[in-house]
């Protein structure tokens, strides 16, 4: 690297930086950091979320990537000083931020949360602040949004809602403009949020006795928490009867507390489900009463039929004890205390097994071990190309160096992929984020053999490349979508067999593409810039190779395609329906088919083939990604606004390779016609060479 490039750098990289925010110091209520211990126990408590049993940790990670963007929270109470363990900022973990919500709500709740990248938007919510000059984003705590910035106006939060109420009975999301999403998106964050915060709310709230006969019930005390008052739900329901035939000023709390049971009891809500209900009475029991975990409003519902078991009230005063004691011991012994009786009650239920292994699947995060092999794995490669003109066994150690890099890569994305199949029971492909994973282990794969077949450590440098962007494009997506990547399927995929068959087929299709894009870039690059010009037979093995894998992905793109339709005649009862994803696959069908049958008829030579194989491999990106950003049909899901830039992105940039290699043709050309045009046999570029210009692939 040139020196000069090093303050450029610098100054690039302080330019990125941003400040941490900071938080009020008089917000904190956490005297100390969790202990490793502590979050160890949390991380792989059991609890149910949209549908399915997963960890303390899964639901505490994919929730802080919808609402916060990021994978951990960062901030600072004003220094180190005042900061835990007196470091210069604190970087909580997903799941030290939700022990937070759940255990200090009112710190929590001023973290610097919800992202805004939309000015409008900031604009909308704080009229009184200057935002005009916002060009990235900014963070807003939960309190700001529910406090109100005037004694005389509603709170932005109410603003917002209001205003989404408006923009949905207007039109569909997908119609609005972008500044219009934005502020749905920033709605939706918010109950997200909020849904999580009310998960134990009724916890941090006890109740107060007022009534002598209420207050007898609970000894003499003016106070109970949710754990002693469901304890004797069933007496404060008959009291209240009792209670309702008095006038009102002499009833006390009695009444109250009774309706609010009762309230909590009916309420439907989306939030986890932290207490595990008894095993099924009879073996293969799997009717949904039996399948759904409870939350704090089943509880008293419970309660108030008598039907609270021991277990059950157990895990109650656990949590509670994590919630609300008075000294960080406590709260951490509550959580190891909690964490076993979850433990043992979903064991009983052959409910923990997968939990556990999911915990430690996140904790290992394989893929991107994988991508700390790859990225070294193609500058080893990279090193190969710089020494070949000078020591031919250093370029030989360099390529085996790199092969091993990439093979170890793949190995872990492989363990990684084989993990995500025994955690959730399916085939390795079961939504747009796994696409990432497959695709990529297929495509390295690929790029390998064809090494070892050609020993060009042209493909031996694609693979390492393609392994590396693949995850970390895999990465940005899990975080953007911010959705759980092994959550329940939609009834209409929920089918081991086509998911094994169909999905499966036609994502080696597509990997094959793209590997096959990536190998015709090389080609119209080295030409363009006249790399190994001399060397012919290496060019036209690179054209070749390419031909290969076109051939490999037309095989099955073509089988993934009939599969497909066989599985929508079996489900929706019509071979092809013209859906934007089958016409994307019928496209690829169709542009290997002419790419094969051109090259085999002559039609085109080296040079059209490349660039046609690379006019393919966009075809692949847009059935792959582009037609679910449609919002039409039957395959439109995994929508995010940063896909959508990221595949315009891969447009943009594939378009200039192309462009590169047809300008580097054209002078190609030109240089030619001025060679043969020339009677002396010389030009301005030196003697002319006899049989250069028959010697040009065209």
């Amino acid at each position: 690297m040139r020196l000069s490039w090093i303050p450029f750098l610098l100054l690039l990289s302080t330019a990125c930086s941003r400040p941490v925010p900071t938080v009020n110091a008089d917000a904190r209520q956490r005297p100390v950091a969790w202990s490793p211990a502590a979050i160890e126990a949390a991380r792989s408590i059991p609890l149910q979320h949209e549908g399915r049993v997963k960890p303390f940790d899964t639901l505490a990670a994919f929730t802080l990537y919808l609402v916060h963007g990021r994978r951990d929270m960062q901030f600072t109470f004003g220094g180190p000083d005042a900061n835990w363990d007196g470091k210069p900022k604190n970087v909580l973990t997903p799941t030290e931020w939700l022990l937070d919500v759940w255990c200090f709500p009112e710190q929590a709740n001023q973290y610097p949360l919800f992202r805004i990248e939309n000015a409008k938007a900031l604009d909308f919510l704080f009229p009184d602040e200057a935002h005009a000059q916002q060009q990235d984003f900014v963070y807003v705590s939960y309190r700001k949004l529910v406090e109100p910035v005037a004694p005389d106006r509603p709170t932005p939060i109410a603003r917002l809602m209001q205003q989404v109420r408006e923009l949905r009975a207007r039109q569909a999301v997908k119609d609005m403009e972008y500044d219009e999403q934005a502020l749905v998106h920033l709605h939706d964050q918010f109950f997200t949020y909020n849904t999580l915060v009310r998960t134990v709310e009724s916890l941090h709230m006890p109740y107060l006795l007022k009534g002598d006969r209420l207050q007898a019930l609970f000894g003499g005390k003016g106070r109970a928490t949710y754990a002693e008052v469901l304890g004797k739900a069933r007496d404060v329901a008959t009291l209240a009867g009792y209670l309702r035939s008095l006038p009102e000023a002499e009833r006390g709390t009695g009444v109250m507390i009774a309706d609010e049971l009762k309230m909590l009891g009916e309420e439907e809500d989306s939030g986890p489900a932290l207490f595990v209900p008894p095993p099924a009475a009879a073996p293969g029991d799997h009717t949904p009463d039996h399948e759904k975990w409870f939350q704090l409003g089943d509880l008293a519902r419970l309660a108030l039929a008598g039907q609270l078991q021991e277990k059950q009230q157990q895990q109650l005063a656990a949590l509670e004890e994590v919630a609300t004691a008075e000294s960080m011991p406590a709260r951490e012994r509550a959580i190891l205390a909690f964490r076993e009786l979850a433990v043992a009650a979903a064991g009983q239920r052959g409910e923990f097994e997968k939990v556990d292994l999911e915990a430690k699947y996140y904790a290992w995060s394989l893929h991107y071990h994988a991508l700390h092999w790859f990225l070294p794995g193609f500058l080893a490669v990279a090193l190969s190309w710089v020494l070949m003109p000078f020591n031919r066994r250093l370029t030989s150690l360099a390529g085996w160096v790199a092969f091993a890099f990439t093979t170890i890569g793949l190995g872990y994305l492989t363990a990684d992929l084989v993990l995500r199949c025994l955690i959730t029971e399916r085939p390795p492909i079961k939504n747009l984020y796994d696409t990432f994973l497959f695709i990529c282990a297929i495509g390295v794969a690929a790029a390998l053999v064809a090494e070892l077949i050609t020993r060009l450590r042209v493909a031996l440098a694609v693979a390492p490349f393609l392994g590396a962007v693949l995850i970390m494009l895999a990465r940005v997506f899990e975080v953007s979508d911010g959705s759980d990547t092994m959550r329940q399927l939609q009834a209409v995929l929920d089918s081991n067999y086509w998911l094994a068959t169909h999905v499966t087929t036609i994502n080696m299709g597509y990997a094959a593409g793209m590997l096959a894009m990536l190998i015709a870039d090389v080609w119209l690059l080295l030409r363009a810039f006249r790399v190994a010009e001399r060397n012919q037979a290496f060019l036209k093995t690179i054209v070749r190779m390419t031909y290969g894998v076109t051939c490999f992905g037309l095989l099955f793109t073509v089988v993934g395609t009939i599969l497909g339709g066989v599985w929508a005649n079996d489900s929706w009862g019509r071979f092809w329906g013209w859906d934007p994803k089958e016409n994307g696959a019928l496209l690829i069908c169709l542009a290997q088919v002419a790419l094969l049958h051109g090259r085999l008829c002559g039609w085109f030579r080296d040079f059209t083939f490349s660039l046609l194989a690379g006019v393919t491999g966009m075809l692949v990106a847009f059935s792959w990604f582009h037609v679910n950003l449609l919002n039409v049909g039957l395959h439109s899901y995994g929508f995010s606004t940063g896909l959508k830039s990221a595949v315009f992105t891969f447009y943009g940039i594939q378009t200039l390779l192309l462009v590169i290699g047809v300008l580097g043709h054209l002078a190609r050309s030109l240089s030619i016609v001025r060679r043969v045009d020339n009677p002396a046999g010389t030009d301005a570029g030196g003697a002319w060479r006899p049989g250069a210009a028959s010697a040009d692939p065209r």
